[in-house]
């Protein structure tokens, strides 16, 4: 089997659903379903994230490009992004500031640095 069959089917699992009422919640035929789970054929990009909305699982997961089961709409940030957004913010809003300026805010973090080693 594929990782994503395998995956499509323990995510149908994990939600308690037979493949009949996946067909009845999404118009994906049964047997078009086992071909997707066995790995005899493959769902479209649209079929694969309305299975992915139903199961509540990301599309990444799916296909195998993301261990983390968890749901991820489209335009969501994980949390290391937001960090690493506002790490920037942060650095341009430095980088806007005065020469001057900015050496006293390098001096201050080596000297918490030097601090807490």
């Amino acid at each position: 089997m594929s990782v994503l069959g395998d995956r499509l089917r323990a995510a149908r699992d994990k939600k308690g659903l037979s493949q009949i009422e996946v067909f009845r919640r999404t118009k994906i035929n049964n047997k078009t379903l086992s071909r997707y789970e066995n790995g005899g054929t493959e769902p479209d990009i649209d079929t694969l994230k309305l299975l992915a909305d139903l199961y509540e699982v990301s599309v990444d997961y799916l296909t195998g490009f993301d261990e983390n089961e968890s749901q991820r709409k489209y335009g969501e940030k994980t949390k290391e992004e937001l960090i690493i957004e506002e790490k920037m913010k942060l650095a341009e809003q430095i980088l806007a500031l005065p020469e001057h300026e900015r050496r006293l805010i390098e001096d201050m973090i080596r000297t918490l640095q030097n601090k807490n080693n």
